[in-house]
């Protein structure tokens, strides 16, 4: 199978250090000793600097491929309407990306849709009638069921648009081949809060074994990348899916044992019975914080009086509050956490929240609370979990 390509959904993760990396220098040029590929997501939240994208050139081998989610300017801003505003933002990511295509290492970029956004063939065959075709390959992830159509599976066809083939909670792991050229697949996980806090067991990843296989014959590249990011599984399950197709060498294999030595961390605290789609409809900050705090944590931050907490800052992009004998800020802005109590330094990597910070989003105004709390969830791989220096309060 020398036509797949399997990889990760990013690659700079402190959690990584340990598991996977020997220190939190030169990352990707470590990455790109054991992997072919990887997904870029930071691309969705901001644009990167065309001297940072011949940077990734740079410390990658010749034949090293990069696929990129789409800004979400385009997908969400303007949810893939073809109107100027959206085509310019597209043709500017893509100059910016032209150092990867001169190499040849630009892979398939990504159109992530919202889950919120539902079928509408014609947007999108307008939409994929206006974007530049030559010199690039796109593929369209649906995150709403009503798009998982004949209608719509022909409509790429027409366009030479790739389906992104998910595994997820939410959607059917279908198999859809709407080009000869590609293949994309994603594993998200199956995780409750957040669905890619997730470690596939081998009895999953098996399944995925005959679809590759058969779609290695039908396809000219397979794209496939893991986005369970959290505490290295991308990089685990990624390895264990190569060695089932018989493709792992002699050094995933002492990556693999490494890891799977390894005990797991306790999983985020999840609320029964709700959806992703909550995210949307949450009314208090209760509802959003599952996603990003383990019950103890939660139960342990109700327990802190009020009194213990004194809001310094307050407004719908920054926040200051002291807390016991520590300090808190929240920019909104800069997509950063800053904190400085012990345990912060243990869930800041696995983007996890502490007590001191639970306990800060239980007692904002609701609205203010809720507003930056889905803002956190949806785009989390964006923002920040750092120590808190003199300089931040400054």
């Amino acid at each position: 199978m020398d036509n797949l390509l399997l990889g990760t959904s990013g690659w700079s993760y402190l959690d990584w250090v340990g598991p996977f990396y020997q220190s939190e220098k030169g990352m990707l040029k470590y990455y790109a000793q054991f992997f072919r590929t990887v997904e870029v997501n930071s691309s969705f939240y901001r644009m990167p600097s065309r001297d940072m994208v011949r940077i990734w050139s740079r410390l990658t081998p010749k034949d090293f491929v990069f696929a990129l989610k789409v800004p979400r300017m385009v997908t969400h801003n303007f949810e893939l309407k073809p109107c100027e505003d959206a085509l310019l933002a597209l043709r500017n990511f893509l100059e910016v990306l032209e150092p990867l295509r001169i190499e040849g290492k630009l892979g398939p970029l990504l159109f992530q849709l919202p889950p919120s956004l539902e079928k509408d063939v014609e947007r999108l065959d307008s939409f994929l009638e206006a974007i530049p075709k030559e010199g690039y390959a796109y593929a369209v992830e649906f995150r709403h069921p009503s798009w998982l159509c004949d209608e719509v599976y022909k409509v790429l066809e027409k366009h030479g648009v790739a389906y992104t083939m998910v595994d997820e909670p939410l959607l059917p792991p279908e198999v859809v081949v709407t080009t000869k050229e590609f293949a994309y697949v994603r594993w998200h996980g199956h995780g409750a809060r957040p669905w890619y806090n997730y470690c596939y067991k081998p009895e999953e990843l098996e399944q995925w074994k005959p679809k590759l296989e058969d779609l290695s014959k039908r396809v000219e590249v397979i794209y496939g990348y893991f986005n369970n990011h959290f505490h290295a599984y991308a990089v685990k399950n990624c390895i264990q899916l190569l060695k089932l197709l018989n493709m792992a060498s002699l050094e995933h294999e002492k990556i693999l044992a490494r890891m799977e030595k390894q005990a797991a961390p306790a999983p985020v605290a999840t609320l029964e019975g709700k959806g992703y789609f909550s995210v949307y409809t949450a009314k208090k900050p209760e509802d959003l914080l599952i996603f990003l705090v383990d019950k103890r944590r939660l139960e342990r931050a109700k327990e802190i009086g009020d009194e213990e907490l004194n809001i310094l800052e307050l407004s719908e992009g920054y926040v200051k509050a002291k807390i016991r004998d520590y300090m808190i800020v929240v920019d909104v802005e800069q997509q950063t956490i800053f904190h400085n109590c012990a345990d912060w330094s243990r869930v800041a990597p696995a983007r996890q929240f502490c007590k001191h910070v639970a306990k800060l989003f239980l007692s904002l105004p609701a609205d203010v609370s809720v507003n930056i709390l889905r803002e956190i969830v949806l785009s989390r791989d964006s923002w920040s979990f750092a120590p808190l220096l003199e300089e931040d309060l400054t």
